[in-house]
């Protein structure tokens, strides 16, 4: 039985200001600059070949993951290029752009094998010239791949077809790319804490304990995304494990209020899914059991919630903060102190998203990732301070703010310790629009 937290569950949010950046380790490019490539040559190819029409079709994943994450990223990048115009239908398109990726987890830390394909829209015939220029523009990033995840599949670079042309491939071993496009649920914290020495003080955690802390969180993660499964909390609540402090519940009304009602989480598979239907308004509550305070990156299909504030640092930022023992109901996209946009189960979704998502018959994703934060000067929760990087530290003050939604400051380590998804079935789109 859930004991609730001191306090009723509350709707005002704080929305945090401040970051704290893990150091570069050389890694390969993360998601962004990978869709900037990608977007980048597509348009030079149809450049090149005198073509203007292009329609993005789905990025085929495994059943725990989400590719709309990969079209939509596209579809917002390719939009913007000129002359190029990207159209829903094949039947307008005179090229396609496809794609599939898979999830690979048995390195020493899981990473995403994208492969996307250039087809004419006629005859369904793939463009392999195209082949070229994606390995060409990945070759080195390939490579640092193979290296940091000691991964034999890639170690010998991309796959090749029979006649020997290599696979227009992609390794993307960023970690908050991975974890978007794989959407675990996994808390990490008691991996990470007991990857070192229990009675070290935190003054004196070095760079090998950091290392061993991310192994740890990385096999974890990997474990979760072999084996998916979660806790069953109540029949509306659930959490990566019996163990795990940090708790999800979905409300649902059918009429946008703030008087939302908490909604059955169902078991498939060791996934936890929802059984939205077409019309419904939701709203995500997280529930913070832990002894300090969190940042909750909340995406919805990939997209985060706080992609549409009218305030740039808000979207960079991208996180909610909910204090130590407390819980915080976030009721829909973030636009600015006053409002919101509500989160809808819809074929054809409204407000800012509407342009914005892709692949709208697809199973959908709820994620919720967990971030330790702390006011600066205090001290950093434990499995924080094993993963964070002392030296990255900095402050970014945003405006002050005294409307409904209150702004806090806080310190942030960029590696998450947690990860909530719930999966749910996206609506055919209507078939009888204008």
């Amino acid at each position: 039985m859930l004991t609730r937290p001191k306090s009723e569950i509350f709707r005002i949010l704080a929305i945090a200001l401040l970051l704290l950046g893990i150091g570069s380790t050389g890694r390969a490019a993360d998601l962004k600059e990978t869709l900037d490539i990608l977007a980048e040559d597509v348009v030079a190819y149809m450049n090149e070949n005198a073509k203007t029409k292009l329609s993005v079709d789905t990025f085929n994943g495994p059943r725990t993951g989400t590719g709309r994450t990969l079209s939509t990223g596209l579809i917002e990048r390719l939009k913007t290029q000129g002359d190029l115009q990207v159209v829903d239908s094949e039947v307008d398109a005179q090229l396609v752009l496809r794609g599939d990726f898979t999830l690979e987890v048995n390195g020493t830390s899981p990473f995403v094998l994208l492969e996307v394909r250039l087809l004419n829209a006629e005859n369904g015939a793939e463009q392999k010239e195209f082949r070229s220029r994606i390995t060409e523009s990945f070759e080195k990033d390939f490579d640092l791949a193979a290296k940091e995840t000691g991964s034999a599949k890639i170690s010998q670079g991309p796959e090749k077809d029979p006649d020997g042309t290599p696979k227009a491939q992609v390794a993307i071993t960023d970690d908050k790319a991975v974890t978007t496009l794989a959407g675990p649920t996994a808390d990490t914290t008691e991996a990470i804490e007991k990857a070192v020495d229990p009675q070290k003080p935190l003054d004196q955690i070095t760079e090998s304990d950091r290392k061993l802390g991310l192994a740890a969180r990385s096999k974890a993660i990997s474990d979760s995304i072999k084996n998916p499964s979660f806790h069953q909390v109540s029949a509306t609540i659930m959490s990566a494990s019996e163990e795990s402090k940090f708790h999800m519940q979905l409300n649902v009304s059918e009429t946008f209020n703030r008087n939302l009602n908490a909604f059955p989480i169902v078991d498939k598979g060791g996934i936890a899914f929802a059984p939205f239907q077409e019309g419904q308004f939701y709203s995500v509550t997280i529930i913070n059991q832990e002894s300090f305070d969190i940042g909750v990156e909340l995406l919805i299909d990939g997209v985060n919630s706080m992609a549409f504030s009218e305030n740039a640092e808000f979207r960079d930022v991208g996180k909610w903060v909910i204090p130590a023992g407390r819980s915080g109901n976030i009721l829909g996209y973030f636009i600015n102190p006053g409002s919101v946009d509500a989160f809808q189960v819809s074929g054809k979704p409204i407000g800012p998203v509407e342009e914005t998502l892709a692949d709208q018959s697809k199973i959908g994703t709820i994620t919720a990732a967990i971030y330790a934060c702390w006011e600066e000067g205090d001290t950093p929760p434990r499995a924080a301070k094993i993963v964070g990087d002392p030296a990255d530290l900095r402050t970014v003050r945003g405006p002050r703010i005294s409307t409904n939604i209150q702004t806090v400051q806080r310190v942030f380590c960029e590696t998450a310790l947690a990860f909530m998804t719930v999966r749910y079935v996206n609506p055919d789109p209507p078939t009888d629009l204008p």
